[in-house]
């Protein structure tokens, strides 16, 4: 799957979510809902494909923004597993009560990186390059952990105060990177992930880790799961060597238990 396409995966499934539809893979009665950081939208695609191979069960992604995702389940949005692009999200749903007891682990991790359009001729090498651009693209830090992290990242390296103007606040990780391959921001702050798989911007230079906190993606079984063997099964499924191998593939690092 090409990156225009993803991107247009994680952005239809940020449109429909207010509608509760989800982004539908897969039209069997009663699929597993995975409800996933669009980060995670094309690895986890793959993942689903092996488990729906190797079980027969099917499998539905909806892939947005962590923060939406949790506020769209706090508000009855139906969903069997979640896996947010930060632990924050998790904790928000574990203390309402909606995730299943025992059933919270951490799966991988990520790294943030800048970037720039590939045509661009400015050269950003260190962090302290980026008080040259003018439009610095991030996720919205209050949903997105993509943004939460970038925000930490800036305000620990003394930068941020003087970036807040130029920010352009994306809905989601994908959508940040989008603002910067469309030439609508100079740079952006997004993870090393999406940058590794996109042929229209590239990865000018990554921050340092310990810049912000390290990012974890964890993953749950929810409260109202319709199946929570399936569910279970699937995590599983995830730390199987197999499909670590897929993440690795996607630049994730695989997070031990």
């Amino acid at each position: 799957m090409r990156l225009a396409h993803r991107l247009e995966f994680a952005a239809l499934c940020s449109a429909l979510l207010p509608a509760l539809p989800g982004c539908e893979r897969g039209q069997e009665a009663a699929p597993l809902t995975v409800c996933a950081a669009a980060s995670l939208a094309e690895v986890l695609a793959e993942a689903a494909d092996s488990f729906t191979a190797e079980t027969k069960a099917s499998v539905r992604l909806r892939c947005a923004s962590s923060g939406i995702l949790a506020r769209q389940i706090e508000a009855g949005a139906p969903g069997d597993v979640f896996c947010p692009a930060n632990q924050q999200w998790m904790d928000y749903l574990r203390g309402r009560g909606l995730l299943m007891q025992g059933t919270v682990r951490p799966l991988w991790g990520n790294r943030l990186a800048v970037v720039t359009p590939a045509g661009s001729t400015q050269r950003l090498s260190v962090p302290a390059d980026l008080v040259l651009v003018k439009r610095l693209a991030i996720g919205n830090p209050e949903s997105v952990p993509a943004g939460l992290y970038a925000r930490q990242a800036l305000l620990r390296l003394g930068l941020w105060e003087s970036l807040v103007p130029r920010i352009l606040a994306a809905g989601d990780a994908r959508m940040a990177l989008a603002l910067v391959e469309r030439g609508e921001a100079d740079a952006g702050v997004v993870y090393v992930t999406d940058a590794r798989g996109s042929d229209k911007a590239r990865i000018a230079f990554q921050l340092p880790e310990e810049s912000h906190d390290p990012i974890i993606y964890p993953g749950a079984v929810l409260r109202d799961c319709r199946s929570p063997e399936l569910a279970e099964a699937f995590l599983e499924h995830l730390r199987s060597p197999a499909v670590q191998a897929v993440f690795r593939r996607y630049g994730f690092e695989v997070v031990e238990p």
